[in-house]
């Protein structure tokens, strides 16, 4: 692993660090002589096993420099102490600079495959309207709103109302947070629908008939209807 470091090391060592156009010379050397001090820091850390700051100091060795090949021993700071989310996106930074031949990419692949088996994504899941049941993968989970980290990989969401149930095919990343809405904003309970007041005509052997359902509010419950039937001639 260290041998690995020491790769990063000679690179930035051997190169320029990143210059902008607009920025004097002078400046840009300073840049470039912090950027190697961090490095030089951020390696002694990582050797005393103070991996916690030797990710920082890479970090903003990282940042002064925008040295890509820095991200590998971002993501081999945070792995080691247990910071997965973090390692899976500085290795996924690193695999796209390095490409599928470059130095240390197979060991990279490697190692977001393993991160990939770890760390979970994070579902979030609210109402448009009413608030509704959510099942998840089969299992009853509870009520909009809902929060829960799910495995990487595909899963399949329910949301129950009033009206037709949602059902929503997922495919999640690992380390991914996702916001899904269900139902639908003017979706109203059924009951409560039906308790304000329906008025529907029948014409049947001409004698046109107006049935209006009234609720009494004291009495009502979810569901409950109490007609009145008013015949017109």
């Amino acid at each position: 692993m260290r041998a690995w470091m020491l790769v990063v090391g000679l690179v930035l060592c051997g190169l320029p660090v990143d210059a902008r156009a607009d920025v004097p010379a002078s400046a840009a050397q300073a840049v470039d002589v912090e950027a190697r001090r961090l490095y030089k820091l951020g390696a002694e850390r990582f050797d005393a096993r103070d991996f916690k700051s030797a990710a920082s100091a890479f970090q903003n060795a990282y940042e002064l420099s925008h040295r890509k090949e820095l991200l590998y021993n971002i993501g081999v700071c945070h792995r080691e102490v247990g910071e997965l989310e973090p390692a899976l996106d500085a290795f996924r930074q690193y695999l796209a600079f390095a490409g599928p031949d470059g130095t240390n990419s197979v060991a990279v692949r490697q190692q977001i495959a393993d991160l990939e088996r770890l760390v979970p994504a994070r579902l979030e899941v609210h109402s448009r309207g009413a608030a509704a049941h959510l099942v998840l993968d089969g299992t009853i989970t509870g009520t909009t709103p809902f929060v829960t980290s799910v495995p990487a990989g595909t899963h399949t969401l329910v949301a129950r109302d009033a009206g037709p149930e949602d059902r929503l095919s997922l495919t999640l990343a690992a380390g991914e947070r996702r916001l899904v809405e269900v139902g639908h904003k003017n979706r109203k309970p059924l009951w409560l629908g039906l308790g304000l007041g329906i008025g529907s005509a029948v014409v049947a052997a001409g004698i046109v008939t107006i049935a209006v359902l009234v609720t009494r509010p004291a009495e009502l419950h979810p569901g409950t209807l109490d007609p009145m039937i008013v015949n017109v001639r």
